[in-house]
């Protein structure tokens, strides 16, 4: 995990995307169990069960050198290629990577949650005062009070 940070951490100090950017990024890493880690169950007051983080998006301005970039450093489980994205799976979550030429960073973070209804789901957020949109009719987001961009989906979500 520490290189995985170490990446971050140096790809944020090459300006490769913002402050924000870098602590949703670690953020989701970290939210991640570690297996063969010690976790206490806490109880929380939260209406959702979160069951790790299902993906991270980013926004590369070459598709194509960031595909070859990725796959040089790891060993991918699976590779899916949409028409503007690429999907590099790493045991039951994944990395996208989706290409926007003229913005590069961490577009979104998604956690996989139990009992994902898009409808259900994003009343659940109004009811308390978050504001969820869907995008593409099956896509539920909202953002943070940093303004980060957070995805709620099945857990089992693949891309």
């Amino acid at each position: 995990m520490s290189d995985n940070i170490e990446g971050l951490l140096s790809a944020y100090e090459r300006g490769a995307f913002t402050r924000r950017q870098f602590v949703a990024a670690v953020s989701a890493l970290l939210s991640v169990p570690a297996i063969g880690c010690r976790h206490h169950e806490a109880q929380s007051a939260g209406p959702f069960v979160a069951r790790g983080t299902n993906h991270v998006t980013i926004s590369v301005k070459d598709l194509t050198k960031s595909r070859e970039f990725y796959q040089r450093l790891f060993k991918f489980a699976r590779s899916e290629e949409g028409d503007q994205s690429y999907f590099l799976g790493m045991g039951s979550t994944f990395l996208a990577l989706d290409a926007l030429p003229h913005v590069s960073g961490v577009d979104h973070f998604c956690i996989g949650i139990d009992g994902f209804d898009l409808n259900g789901t994003k009343q659940k957020l109004e009811s308390l005062s978050v504001n969820a949109t869907v995008e593409e009719g099956r896509f539920l987001y909202f953002r943070d009070p940093d303004g980060v961009k957070v995805q709620l989906s099945a857990a089992d979500y693949q891309g």
